[in-house]
């Protein structure tokens, strides 16, 4: 059973690529998604939902992407790449 979807997947093949709007909304069903400009760029961030107690699951992008959808793609694949190595 596969546990997390490419963004592909996940997101409705509306364009060739998802939205920044779409891809938030998928990440919502896992986690607390944050999208960030700073000085040198946009960065993303995931904090993952998780059932253990005193356990924090966070997944973030590298700095200063060109674009928020760079920044949150980047997060989204790293977050699914954490959970395959976790199953």
């Amino acid at each position: 059973m596969k546990l997390w979807p490419t963004i592909k997947e996940a997101v409705p093949a509306q364009t060739s690529e998802p939205s920044l709007n779409d891809l938030l909304l998928e990440i919502a069903r896992f986690g607390e998604p944050n999208v960030v400009m700073i000085s040198s760029g946009w960065y993303s961030r995931i904090d993952m939902n998780t059932t253990a107690l005193g356990a924090k699951f966070q997944v973030r992008s590298e700095f200063g992407h060109k674009t928020p959808l760079a920044a949150a793609q980047e997060c989204y694949a790293r977050a699914a790449k954490a959970v395959a190595a976790l199953s």
